[in-house]
């Protein structure tokens, strides 16, 4: 009688398998609720952690939580929410066992690290009025042609395309209003340069030779007679920074019932500039430059612009010209018991001509 055997080999892909999980009643479970100290209320929402494992699961309306297939050993459970605060709960479970527990948490307010809030006093401006201002960089942003194109940075001003072929007048609050109002918002409106005030009160630059003209009608040339300052005299290079006040802020500022424009030219030590803006209608240059500190201690600064505008190329008799010049010197020693001194030279001029065509031979 013969023998048949049968001899099994393990492969090698065989004895690399991994091994089985263990049955599921080798795995823990914790359940418990997590309650209010002092009442022993509920408590729901809890964000429940167990630490070294990924595990984790929010507390039902009851404040019930069951957290399964955990591995056996000490367990760390960590009660978490904002508000409130609890101490770590240590729990050993062995394999297959469900242990009940009880997490007590407390209020806890929510704090903030401390904040230090600290105010001064305006050095420019006081008092009451809706402020706007507008600094260097905006000035350069915009690249403005005259200090009414700096005015459409203010809110509720109407954007528009800068044009130096007429006067420029300031109205700060832009609502729909007539001529004369306009007039009057703008003689209303103080321009303050370097704390000095820029007034056109003396300005006698009329004609009364209009054939039926009315009261008030304005002469057949550019003027800002009876109104307020003409904004093309000012030129944006020479602005270190704008404040713009609606309403009345203070008596110490004069005479002005609609708002005030407070202008700080530029002065001080500074690295040599030199600008060119040219458009069809305009060609705007302005040099710059300073010496010395101009901060701390001492320092010396010049700015000269020039510009010329033609707004209508047909109307090559038509121009507007502004020249300017400043020349500034500070000293800012910083020092108890020194000075502070700031001396500024600034003129300007402006010509805003219609010249007679030498091909017209009306008299």
């Amino acid at each position: 009688m013969a023998a048949l055997g049968l001899l099994f080999l393990p492969s090698p892909a065989l004895s690399q398998l991994p091994p089985s999980p263990p049955p599921s009643g080798a795995e823990a479970a914790i359940c418990g609720v997590v309650r209010m100290a002092g009442s022993g209320t509920p408590v729901q929402g809890v964000a429940v952690r167990v630490e070294g494992q990924n595990r984790w699961i929010f507390s039902g309306a009851e404040g019930r939580f069951c957290l399964r297939g955990l591995e056996p050993g000490v367990l760390r459970l960590v009660p978490e929410r904002i508000g409130i605060v609890g101490a770590t709960l240590e729990v050993e479970v062995g394999p297959g066992i469900t242990a009940e527990v009880e997490l007590v948490v407390s209020e806890r307010a929510l704090e903030l690290p401390a904040l230090v809030v600290s105010a001064r006093e305006g050095t420019r401006s006081s008092g009451p009025g809706s402020r706007s201002t507008i600094d260097r960089s905006a000035v350069e942003h915009l690249q403005a042609s005259s200090l009414s194109d700096l005015l459409q940075l203010l809110p509720g001003q109407v954007a528009g395309n800068p044009s130096l072929a007429s006067a420029q007048q300031s109205l700060l609050r832009q609502v729909p209003t007539t001529a004369e109002a306009a007039r009057a918002n703008a003689l209303g409106t103080s321009l303050v340069m370097d704390g000095t005030p820029i007034s056109n009160n003396a300005n006698l630059q009329t004609d009364v030779t209009i054939l039926n003209s009315g009261a008030g009608a304005l002469p057949p040339f550019s003027s800002v007679a009876g109104r307020g300052v003409d904004l093309r005299s000012v030129s944006p290079d020479e602005i270190e920074s704008l404040e713009v006040i609606r309403g009345i802020p203070s008596a110490r500022h004069g005479d002005l019932t609609t708002g005030l424009i407070l202008v700080q030219t530029r002065v001080g030590a500074r690295r040599p500039e030199l600008r060119l803006r040219a458009n069809p209608t305009l060609l705007d240059l302005g040099v710059a430059a300073g010496w010395g500190d101009g901060i701390r201690e001492s320092g010396w600064s010049a700015t000269g612009t020039l510009t010329g505008a033609q707004d209508d190329p047909r109307q090559t008799l038509d121009n507007f010209y502004r020249g300017g010049m400043q020349l500034a010197w500070r000293s800012r020693r910083g020092l108890e018991g020194r000075p502070e001194a700031t001396v500024r030279f600034h003129g300007w001029s402006t010509l805003d001509e219609r010249r007679r065509d030498p091909d017209d031979t009306r008299n």
